[in-house]
């Protein structure tokens, strides 16, 4: 960038200067032609690192405003909800859609934003400053999809350790009775819980590295790029079964209500408000 021109006394090379410079790109996007395309073009991890960013910026760590964001969060989440089956069914006729099980591209948005009412982020008080700080220096530099994940982790079931039955799985009590084996990927976290009566069955316990699920936890720990994952191999029963525990987010516990009743007051709200209508 060329310098002050009134320096008259310095050389060419003197006249001017190096400074940083943001560049600013335009995107230009389509206007949408109705509200289903809107809807069909969503993308829920985009929507949900917005709002953790925004929910982030307007708490500034003060209890009053933790309470109001969150609440902010759930009649935001309600409102679309209204707003969606609206659309889908103007005659009312049809169930109500809670959690956008018709539409793939936001299927599982209500969950992330029930996630992120509960997350530690929001509840400075239960939680380490140290500890919140790098939470906020983590979430704010994630994609939008390690950020899903980080709050609402991926649970996997496996029959063997090297046949995975189930994924996606909710994060409740329920999801842990049926198989041998359950990964949990919390992003900054890989736990790997063993039943009774995998135990019993005398399954390799960690895995050997030729095992189906073993490859799979060196495949996640690649793909998380900002840090090292803690892996753990918890026992069902013992003390490593908090890791599990402490991110069964669907169960009523000190950080808020459970899934199923905060789907229950919003579908109590959802009706009403279609109800006036």
């Amino acid at each position: 960038e060329k310098g002050d021109q009134n320096n008259k006394g310095e050389s060419p090379a003197e006249r001017f200067v190096l400074r940083s410079r943001l560049r600013v790109v335009t995107v230009v996007c389509k206007k949408a032609v109705g509200l289903k395309q809107v809807y069909d073009s969503a993308d829920k991890y985009a929507i949900v690192a917005h709002l953790t960013h925004q929910a982030l910026d307007e708490a500034k760590g003060s209890d009053e405003l933790l309470v109001e964001t969150q609440q902010l969060l759930r009649e935001w989440i309600t409102d679309l909800i209204i707003s969606y089956n609206a659309h889908k069914d103007p005659s009312g006729e049809r169930p109500l859609d809670l959690t956008f099980e018709t539409l793939p591209p936001l299927k599982g948005l209500t969950r992330l934003v029930f996630a992120l009412t509960k997350s530690s982020l929001l509840r400075p008080k239960h939680v380490p400053r140290d500890y919140l700080s790098y939470l906020h220096s983590l979430y704010t530099s994630l994609a939008p999809e390690p950020l899903a994940k980080g709050l609402y982790p991926s649970l996997s079931a496996w029959s063997t350790l090297d046949t995975c039955v189930a994924t996606n799985m909710p994060l409740r009590k329920s999801s842990l009775s049926e198989h041998l084996i359950y990964l949990l990927e919390a992003y900054s976290l890989v736990a790997v819980l063993y039943t009774r009566r995998a135990l019993e069955g005398k399954l390799q316990m960690p895995p050997p590295h030729h095992a189906k699920l073993r490859k799979t936890i060196k495949k996640l720990k690649k793909e998380t790029l900002q840090l090292s994952p803690l892996v753990v191999y918890a026992k069902s029963g013992t003390a490593e079964d908090r890791y599990f525990e402490c991110h069964l987010l669907e169960e009523p516990n000190a950080a808020g209500v459970g899934f199923a009743d905060f789907l229950r007051a919003m579908e109590e709200e959802v009706k009403s408000t279609l109800e006036r209508t």
